[in-house]
């Protein structure tokens, strides 16, 4: 299961989110309640008591990990949309 995690860590170091419909596919793959992230914390349920506190610590580090590149995606769109639908309303009437 740890290198399940390891495998995750470093698919998400080198993902690069190019459009929304990629961001969106990134939050059903990793965020949803059926994604990586919660399944992964559904077998801790299976692992021994002397290792649930290590791979615990690493599952939330993914998850921190993948809402952080969730977040920032998100703002770099926001902004992208935001500045492309401006209309400058000081420009005078051609």
């Amino acid at each position: 299961m740890i290198d399940d995690i390891k495998k995750y860590k470093e698919k998400l170091s080198s993902l690069e989110l190019e459009d929304e419909k990629e961001h969106e596919q990134f939050r059903l793959e990793y965020l949803s309640k059926k994604g990586i992230i919660q399944t992964l914390f559904f077998k801790l349920k299976e692992v021994p008591n002397d290792q649930k506190k290590i791979l615990g610590q690493q599952i939330n580090e993914l998850k921190i990990l993948a809402n952080k590149i969730y977040d920032e995606s998100k703002n770099n769109f926001s902004s992208n949309s935001t500045v492309e639908n401006f209309e400058d309303l000081s420009k005078p009437v051609q």
